[in-house]
């Protein structure tokens, strides 16, 4: 009568469906098959109003994924000539790590020729440099994470992409990310915002990978 869960067991164990699962949700004990890889939608964020930042915190960065990504669907910041960041904790946003490594290869996306590369060491990620605040631009992309709840090594790892409006010119980032943790300790808080001003327009989603 719906008012009950079903469980149901047999001499294989096995659930079969001639018809199509068409809504559910996948918990975090759900054993995947080898080989079948799947990601699963954590949480999002969208707005069309100013908004400081995004928080992914402890109840999100768990031990249930292995690896994790940030999907920037749209980002339009509240003013021009801003950097997109991310910080990083091992205290749920108490403290921030330092020391990040971000490398970075630009592509000028009308020019074969435009094109370089930078580098910071900051307690921040920078994922790209000078985004435009032009309505109806923005910028989009990923960061990938790996190692966040590693405690096997100091470190973790990511990679990014993201392409959007540079000044006057569009262009695309590259990204290697080093991020030292200070020990063995699990990251579980990510922070993103932007270098100076608020996220004008954002939808943005954080995907973790079994």
């Amino acid at each position: 009568d719906g008012t009950a869960g079903i469980s149901i067991a047999d001499s294989t164990g096995n659930v079969s469906l001639s018809g199509t699962l068409s809504a559910g949700t996948l918990g975090s004990s759900v054993t995947v098959q080898a080989g079948s890889p799947i990601a699963v939608q954590l949480t999002s964020s969208t707005s069309s109003s100013n908004t400081q930042w995004v928080d992914f915190d402890n109840a999100l960065i768990t031990d249930s994924y292995k690896s994790y990504r940030i999907c920037f669907n749209l980002v339009i910041p509240e003013t021009d000539a801003t950097e997109p960041l991310i910080l990083v904790s091992i205290d749920n946003g108490s403290n921030y790590l330092t020391g990040i490594d971000s490398r970075r290869m630009y592509h000028q996306m009308t020019s074969a020729t435009g094109h370089g590369h930078e580098q910071t060491n900051e307690p921040y990620i920078q994922m790209g440099t000078d985004l435009g605040d032009d309505p109806n631009n923005g910028f989009g992309g990923h960061i990938d994470f790996f190692g966040l709840r590693s405690t096997d090594t100091h470190l973790a790892f990511a990679y990014a992409n993201i392409i959007g409006k540079h000044n006057t010119a569009s262009y695309w980032w590259d990204n290697g990310i080093l991020i030292p943790k200070g020990g063995g300790s699990a990251i579980n808080f990510l922070r993103f915002k932007m270098s100076s001003g608020y996220l004008a327009v954002h939808d943005i989603s954080l995907w973790g990978f079994k």
